[in-house]
């Protein structure tokens, strides 16, 4: 592969932002006219200058990749993050205990904010497991809890490492935003901070 191919292929993978810097660099390099003596201290400050560029133009590189780029989870535990998350809202949906007990830490901690409509306020709760959990649930399946004819149930993969994990899920009652941590090889929820729809939010 030719220089210039070379070149044109590494600009591809460098963010606009180290782009700039690069480019400025460029012109550092080339602004001395032809036929002009250089001196050892003008030396001196452009190669402070190029170290300087070269420097902020790499870290910038290292800043803005994107995440995908800088940590790239293996496919099977986005996947088995998303089916906790699956089993966690559909476990609600449909009355099912068992796969609220398979996807939820037995120390999960979960607290959210309902909204008042008439107030427009919001109250602060929090979710007992699994008393909690196994009362809803068990409402569901005994037709006390109704849910909503297509309810959504939405999932949002923020970031899996190889030991924790983060998650939002969009459900007919508002959001949960989820924390999980790969406990004895399974991927479990361990926090829900959760909401009421907003105002006006589509549900």
């Amino acid at each position: 592969m030719c220089d210039n191919a070379l070149r044109e292929r590494r600009h591809r993978h460098v963010p606009r932002t180290a782009q700039a810097v690069f480019a400025v660099l460029s012109k550092v390099r080339r602004r001395q006219p032809a036929g002009v003596a250089t001196t050892d201290t003008t030396l001196h400050t452009r190669s402070l200058m190029t170290h300087r560029l070269l420097a902020i133009a790499a870290l910038l590189s290292m800043i803005t990749l994107p995440a995908h780029a800088q940590r790239s989870a293996p496919a099977a535990d986005r996947d088995a993050v998303r089916a906790a998350v699956l089993d966690y809202v559909e476990g609600f949906y449909e009355g099912d205990t068992a796969r609220l007990m398979r996807s939820v830490w037995p120390e999960v901690r979960k607290y959210g904010y309902a909204r008042d409509a008439a107030l427009g306020t919001y109250r602060g709760m929090a979710m007992a497991f699994p008393t909690g959990f196994v009362n809803y649930a068990e409402g569901v399946k005994a037709g006390r809890t109704k849910t909503p004819v297509n309810a959504p149930k939405e999932i949002t993969i923020f970031d899996v490492q190889d030991q924790t994990a983060s998650a939002k899920l969009t459900a007919w009652w508002g959001t949960d935003y989820l924390l999980l941590a790969k406990e004895n090889g399974r991927w479990m929820i361990t926090h829900v901070l959760w909401q009421n729809a907003p105002p006006g939010a589509a549900r």
